[in-house]
């Protein structure tokens, strides 16, 4: 196979082509190359003049990989020059396969890749919709995202006062609380294995499924017992499928658009924070424990119709280049067995899951795991710890929630802010993410000694900025540094983490220093990522030359 990519140079009138050179990039990829092939130098790439150009054309040598002219656009095919090849380009580049995957492979790992931006996904997905469908499907993943987070923060509104009044204590409460956290956790982690083999509507119309059915049920809840029934593991376990579905199938279907995709998932995180509260309240008001469960589990009902919307990217792909026996969707060849396969699927599930926390091997993978989980778990204890804070300082609650809101408008217009922004090829995702982590822990410290109300809701405002900062990257930056094939897996460990973290700290009772402290050190383990990366490249080099 041959490890030279040959330039054409196409006339103005589109009728002559005259092949004016080759770029050499035999030393990319796996090393793979004939014996009588010379080795070009690791840092260099030249791109030669032909003998039998028919003008005179300046030999142009590039010292790197990632200087290859913008005018030249990488084309898949053998190395012939066909007409379609010639109909929109004013250079045509041909090539072999290996030609083209070795070096936009090698050219995106250092994050420097110069060619066209389809061919350098074109090993990922080809003929990505990048719009069309997946705006509806961004619409889905808004609804959901809102009526998750509307009945998230509430927990203590909508039962503390039925738990009580049945003699339970502070202690059952917080207990309740935490496990369900970890069942949220549990069920982000098998979320992976599910999708794999039923894909993702079918997995999220589960999740909605038992998120209504666990609200609806806890209505009639008569003990703790039940309760930890209903809403700790069924309602807890069909969100957090939920979540990691719903922040997990937007790389499916945007590639160029992304950021502006998730920015519908960040406005439905905020709207359901903003909303959630004041509605549970009154609806608490209106109609009691009971009623106001009812109609919560009525509207979590919305999230099937969400779900319906999750097509399978394949519909939508106007030329689908693989045809597999077992598509995502879960259709088995007719003969399968259906008592053998549910075991199967079971124990594969269950060795999928097992296989999550081998991605702890990663240096790059724990970085990232544990500073997302430090800094995601000190916003949200903030967040609800900052209210007792307030009543301790003389404020009343209005004034807190006032405070809340300012933080939550500030919030809101960061995460829409950055996640345009990240559609912009000079934004630093990883840049705006250490610098969200930062803001969180000072803005934290800063509240300790502030005592005027006007000080105290501009600090609150710095503080969503923040978070709006750090939260609108949370799911694009691991998309980045893990890869779409891993990342339900690793935004599964993040979540189960978070869950383990908080409990361990004894729920809110954390004090404000540590939270100040965990977004500090996550910014600090922040440094240590590019020496990790650049430790499993030498280490995948090593193994290739083995």
């Amino acid at each position: 196979m041959s490890n030279l990519c040959h330039i054409f140079n196409v006339s103005k009138n589109k009728t002559q082509i005259v092949e004016i050179g080759y770029w050499n990039v035999s030393y990319v990829g796996d090393n793979t190359q004939d014996d009588s092939t010379t080795r070009a130098p690791e840092e260099s790439n030249t791109l030669t003049t032909t003998q039998h150009q028919t003008h005179t054309t300046p030999t142009i040598t590039t010292t790197t990989t990632t200087q290859t002219s913008s005018e030249i656009d990488f084309e898949r095919g053998d190395s012939s020059v066909t007409k379609a090849d010639v109909e929109n380009n004013e250079y045509v580049t041909t090539h072999t396969e290996q030609c083209c995957q070795t070096h936009c492979t090698q050219a995106r790992k250092l994050g420097e890749c110069k060619c066209s931006r389809e061919v350098c996904k074109s090993d990922e997905r080809e003929d990505v919709p990048d719009g069309g469908w997946g705006y509806a499907v961004s619409v889905g993943c808004f609804v959901i995202m809102t009526i998750v987070n509307i009945k998230g923060p509430c927990f203590g509104v909508l039962f503390s006062g039925f738990l009580l009044e049945n003699g339970e204590t502070s202690t059952t409460i917080g207990w309740l609380f935490s496990a369900s956290t970890a069942l949220f956790s549990l069920g982000s982690l098998l979320v992976a294995p599910a999708v794999r083999e039923f894909g993702h509507r079918k997995v999220a119309f589960v999740g909605a499924l038992m998120t209504s059915l666990g609200m609806c049920t806890s209505a009639f809840a008569t003990s703790a017992w039940h309760l930890f029934i209903s809403y700790c593991i069924i309602e807890s376990l069909g969100s957090g499928v939920l979540s990691i579905v719903s922040l997990a199938i937007l790389p499916n279907y945007f590639i160029r658009h992304l950021g502006r995709a998730n920015a519908f998932i960040s406005a439905g995180v905020c709207m359901g924070q903003m909303v959630g509260p004041p509605l549970v309240t009154y609806l608490q008001q209106m109609y009691g424990f009971r009623g106001a469960s009812l109609i919560v589990g009525a509207l979590t009902l919305n999230n099937v119709e969400a779900a319906a919307l999750f097509h399978p990217v394949e519909w939508h792909i106007k030329h689908p280049t693989h045809k597999k026996e077992a598509t995502l969707e879960g259709k088995v060849p007719q003969h399968t067995s259906t008592k053998p396969r549910v075991i199967v699927i079971l124990f594969q599930g269950i060795l999928d899951v097992a296989g999550s926390f081998r991605l702890f091997k990663s240096p790059k993978i724990l970085i990232l795991v544990f500073c997302s989980s430090l800094t995601a778990v000190g916003s949200a204890n903030f967040f609800v710890f900052m209210p007792a804070v307030m009543a301790e300082r003389g404020f009343t609650q209005e004034e807190a929630a006032w405070c809340m809101s300012v933080s939550g408008i500030c919030n809101l217009v960061i995460r829409l802010l950055v996640s345009l922004l990240t559609d912009c090829p000079r934004f630093s995702k990883r840049g705006c993410y250490m610098a969200g982590s930062f803001i969180l822990g000072l803005t934290v410290v800063v509240f300790c000694f502030v005592k005027e109300l006007w000080l105290v809701a501009a600090v609150m405002g710095v503080w969503g900025v923040g978070v709006g900062a750090f939260m609108s990257l949370y799911n694009l930056i691991l998309l980045e540094y893990v890869g779409k094939e891993k990342l339900m897996q690793v935004l599964g460990l993040v979540a189960f983490v978070n869950g383990m973290i908080r409990d361990l700290s004894g729920s809110y009772t954390i004090s404000i220093y540590v939270l100040s402290f965990t977004a500090f050190i996550a910014v600090i383990i922040w440094f240590f990522l590019p020496a990790a990366i650049a430790y499993e490249q030498r280490k995948e080099t090593y193994q290739r030359e083995q």
